[in-house]
């Protein structure tokens, strides 16, 4: 196995990595056109990470698996040089940004090749174009995803598939983590220690966490942190592990007075609020929490209740030495 080191830009989001890392990108399973698929993910990876920083944390994962997917080159019996082509022509499109001359030629492809030779990579390719068009169509990448799932012996495509349906869930049913669990646990193990592993541990251990089962989050999120050292999911993963309640955090200041006067004004609305010191790439940052709840649903019934009084109130999960006190 060949591979090819990348680095990865930042990213946004409460549950996202945000600090510059790296990771290991697998080049070809069977040795076959390895650097035209190469050259075509990391292009891809580049234009995705660069282009959709600020909307979630979905296309960096997603990254991950378009890398992941490298290892099919050349294992498949070819199909026909017309359909190849096609389906070349597909990929070509969606390194250019053109996303629905993509979807066009992967839809050409798959009529005469519903299943078998291919089929499986062209369902998730086109799963995640369709996860890129805009406004994304999450109900068709969804049915492609489960496409891809039919070949039970392909023990590449199928977890990535999984993946990608993990992330569908995670994202777009933050109150329903069960089915993200599912698909999770059904990918790890098929999963080598590579990319995109790490951000379906990491993911994984959010969910359970938001399900009550914070011992088994643990687990998973350790897993992250010692067989993914270098991950951007690792600094999360430790800032989560431990957890067992969830709070509201109100802000993060670099000027202790702001924080206080946070917390003065938190505390006159009612909020049970204090102010902590975290560091942050170096940096020494003031942070400010307040509120306690066993339940994820409850805490989130709650948010429209902190964002009326600060609009950047988001939920966070803590460990029980962490949380403030109620005067």
């Amino acid at each position: 196995m060949l591979y090819i080191h990348y680095k990865l830009p930042a990213y946004a989001g409460p549950d996202s990595p945000q600090s510059t890392g790296s990771f290991d990108a697998p080049v070809g399973r069977c040795g076959f056109r390895k650097q035209r698929h190469t050259n075509f993910y990391t292009i891809m990876l580049l234009y995705l990470c660069r282009n959709r920083l600020t909307v979630n944390l979905t296309i960096a994962i997603i990254c991950f698996i378009i890398m992941a997917v490298t290892t099919l080159s050349g294992c498949n019996s070819p199909v026909n040089p017309q359909d190849q082509a096609s389906l070349d022509l597909a990929r070509q499109q969606v390194q250019d940004e053109k996303f629905s001359s993509a979807i066009r030629n992967l839809n050409e492809f798959l009529v005469k090749h519903p299943s078998g030779t291919s089929s499986g990579e062209a369902y998730y390719l086109r799963g995640l174009c369709h996860r890129q068009t805009i406004p994304a169509n999450e109900q068709l990448a969804e049915q492609d995803f489960q496409n891809a799932l039919k070949d039970k012996k392909d023990r590449v495509i199928r977890p990535l598939a999984q993946v990608g349906l993990g992330h569908i869930y995670f994202e777009n049913h933050p109150l329903q983590p069960e089915k993200a669990v599912e698909f999770y646990l059904a990918a790890i193990s098929d999963l080598s220690n590579e990319p995109p592993k790490d951000a379906a541990l990491y993911r994984l251990g959010v969910s359970l966490q938001k399900m009550g089962q914070w011992q088994d989050a643990d687990l998973y999120l350790s897993k992250c942190i010692d067989k993914f050292p270098d991950s951007t999911f690792t600094k999360y993963a430790r800032d989560r592990f431990g957890a067992r309640i969830w709070s509201f955090q109100f802000g993060a200041f670099a000027d202790l007075n702001r924080a206080r006067n946070l917390v003065k004004k938190l505390q006159a609305s009612g909020w049970p609020a204090i102010w902590q010191t975290r560091r942050k790439n170096g940096s020494l940052l003031y942070v400010v929490r307040g509120g306690r709840y066993l339940d994820f649903n409850q805490a989130n019934t709650m948010l429209p209740s902190a964002k009326a009084i600060q609009p950047d109130a988001e939920i966070v999960a803590v460990p029980l030495p962490d949380l403030p006190k109620s005067s």
